[in-house]
């Protein structure tokens, strides 16, 4: 009884029995390229092509591109592209918070200290140059 090759073995057999030229089933579909399209281009190419409606972009594509898309999935993918054709909503502006208006009344604070600092500015600048700064706030 005769051992059974392996089918590498059997295959390798076979591809070398074919003459040189000939090209088999399997390198024919290696060599061919992948012509397939998606749903969601068909649908895309029916709306450039004028067809908005889902029942007639569903025949359009049939007769087009040889595809079943429902009208159900055409709606859908219309959908979807005209979300992506309004893009993002821009992001909201941060509420600002109103500012305070500059308070005229004078700081309630301890005038002795208060008098310690106008002394310290007078020791500092001189007498006249304090008086300048007072008549500053005056105007």
């Amino acid at each position: 009884m005769a051992k059974k090759k392996p089918m590498k073995a059997a295959k390798q057999a076979a591809a070398n029995d074919v003459p040189a030229g000939v090209a088999t089933k399997v390198e024919e579909a290696a060599a061919k390229p992948a012509e397939t399209i998606s749903k969601a281009d068909t649908v895309r190419k029916a709306m450039a092509a004028g067809k908005d409606n889902p029942t007639e972009g569903s025949i359009y594509i049939q007769a087009e591109f040889g595809l079943d898309v429902p009208p159900q999935v055409f709606s859908t993918y219309k959908t979807i592209e005209k979300k992506k054709a309004e893009g993002k909503p821009g992001r909201a502006a941060k509420p600002t918070e109103p500012t305070a208006a500059p308070n005229a009344k004078p700081v309630k604070g301890d005038a002795v200290e208060l008098v310690r600092q106008v002394k310290e500015l007078v020791e500092t600048y001189g007498a006249d140059a304090v008086r300048d700064m007072t008549r500053v706030f005056a105007d």
